[in-house]
């Protein structure tokens, strides 16, 4: 008797924290709203793709003004800037929602986290959208990035993560480039880490499922 192939174990959508993401929250949501109903908005913002701030000149009407003033100054902005032209970029389904408004800002804390850059990746493998080495390779050479790298980097790795973004991901990838300039080595940390605790845990449910299909099939013992 056949079974059918073991399912990854479950994931839960976070939402972001209220306090801790409320920034990057409210410009996420923002920038989706405008890629949702502006096709010249999103064109202008997928035109700065990859670029630094001082090249983003068709960008400028859209994000200037959505990036909170105490982030205005050229390398504090260049998240915001990075992050809007690759929602922009991504696919219709990860930048457009078929509610045409993103759920509220949480009131109180959510028990998980959004997804590091480490966790969509590794669930990337488990969907069977890139390979776990190719994964890992691209995940090792971000983390050697100096913050100009990083952003070169950055969007042809989020073209490869054709599942879904939510917007938690959108937001906790928009934390942690804001954190890069001064926190490199504990973002770097937590992407490394969260991918290979996520691939583990998958390994470990796949074997278990493995096992209990194994011994279904074993006959009784006389």
């Amino acid at each position: 008797m056949s079974t059918p192939d073991p399912a990854p174990p479950p994931t839960a959508t976070a939402q972001p924290d209220s306090g801790r993401y409320a920034d990057e929250y409210r410009f996420v949501a923002q920038v989706r709203r405008i890629c949702r109903e502006s096709p010249g908005a999103r064109a202008a913002l997928r035109s700065g793709l990859g670029k630094p701030v001082d090249r983003c000149e068709r960008m400028h009407w859209v994000v200037a003004g959505l990036v909170p003033e105490k982030d205005r100054g050229y390398e504090s902005e260049r998240p915001y800037y990075a992050i809007a032209s690759m929602i922009a970029a991504a696919p219709a389904s990860q930048s457009d929602d078929k509610n045409p408004t993103d759920p509220p800002v949480p009131a109180q804390r959510s028990r998980t986290s959004p997804r590091t850059l480490g966790e969509c990746l590794a669930d990337a493998v488990d969907k069977g959208s890139i390979r776990e080495s190719g994964a890992e390779a691209k995940l090792q050479l971000l983390t050697r990035q100096s913050t100009g790298g990083l952003h070169r980097h950055l969007p042809p790795v989020m073209r490869l993560l054709d599942s879904r973004l939510d917007i938690g991901d959108w937001v906790r990838l928009l934390a942690d480039l804001r954190a890069w300039e001064t926190n490199r080595q504990r973002v770097a940390r937590r992407w490394l880490q969260s991918f290979y605790r996520r691939r583990l845990r998958t390994e470990q449910f796949t074997a278990e499922q493995a096992d209990a299909a194994e011994h279904a099939q074993a006959p009784a013992a006389l």
